[in-house]
């Protein structure tokens, strides 16, 4: 399963059924924000059955519908019947949007047919990872799609430059990426990185400081200068000294972590500078 990107969502059709006007406005102003199209929002889900069922042509199907299943006094709810029954919304996501969260919601929705489920309130980030998501989904039938869910995806295919002369820290930054899902190439030094970035590009860079020919804030030093300023460069250091945040500070660096990094260290870090919902 692979999110669809900030531009795969842009044009996307879009139902809102919601009791509650500042849910529906959430919705919108998310979904607008990546250039979705709203083409029906309403608080009565009547209103929706009706809308769904005289749509004819194909390219007034919604892509993706979200529902307030407080509004749902079935057990299983009618939109979903209609939905579920209905040969020509098969390629449909609907998204169960929230405030009543309780262990077992998730799972509580998924049986009640719903590809995705979110809470109320949400960031507009993991908002859209979980739209990103769940229209990415080609699954027949698997786990609903949480914000949890989305989240382990989100470095899925991230293209990762670590520059590193040290093979068990190339191993274990290895061990990590791949579990992730990212795109990984390796680099022993500063001048193959700078060597690798003149034909390849990349969405982080993560640095040693200390390697033999060229260390990490010359390699730097150089990729600023004369590839790029957007790379963010993160620095791998085994020391915290204020000098040395300095000196990457100073050659253009946009983080660094202290050695030796853990999982969910690496995980946040490529979240926090890897977006594309910012």
């Amino acid at each position: 399963m692979i999110p669809l990107t900030k531009d795969d969502l842009a044009g996307k059709k879009v139902v809102i059924v919601d009791s509650y006007k500042t849910g529906r406005e959430l919705v919108e102003k998310f979904c607008s924000y990546v250039d979705m199209d709203i083409i029906h929002s309403s608080d009565q889900k009547e209103e929706v059955i009706s809308y769904l069922s005289g749509i004819n042509e194909t390219k007034d199907f919604p892509d993706l519908i979200f529902v307030d299943p407080d509004l749902m006094e079935d057990s299983k709810p009618e939109i979903i019947l209609n939905l579920t029954t209905n040969e020509k919304f098969k390629n449909t996501k609907v998204i169960a949007f929230t405030s009543e969260v309780r262990v077992g919601s998730a799972a509580l929705a998924q049986d009640l047919g719903f590809d995705a489920f979110m809470p109320k309130p949400i960031s507009r980030v993991e908002f859209m990872r979980v739209v990103a998501t769940v229209l990415g989904d080609q699954r027949d039938q698997g786990e609903i799609v949480t914000r949890h869910f989305s989240k382990e995806l989100a470095c899925k295919g991230v293209r990762v430059l670590v520059v590193e002369d040290h093979p068990q820290n190339r191993k274990l930054m290895g061990t990590f990426l791949n579990g992730f899902g990212c795109e990984t190439t390796f680099a022993e030094n500063g001048q193959v990185a700078i060597d690798d970035l003149k034909d390849n590009e990349y969405d982080i860079c993560f640095m040693d400081l200390q390697m033999p020919i060229l260390g990490g804030i010359e390699a730097t030093k150089v990729i600023r200068s004369q590839i790029t300023v957007e790379l963010p460069i993160i620095a791998l250091t085994a020391a915290v000294m204020k000098e040395d945040r300095e000196k990457c500070a100073a050659v253009g660096m946009n983080d660094f972590l202290m050695k030796p990094v853990s999982k969910k260290v690496v995980e946040e870090t490529i979240l926090k500078y890897v977006n594309p919902f910012e």
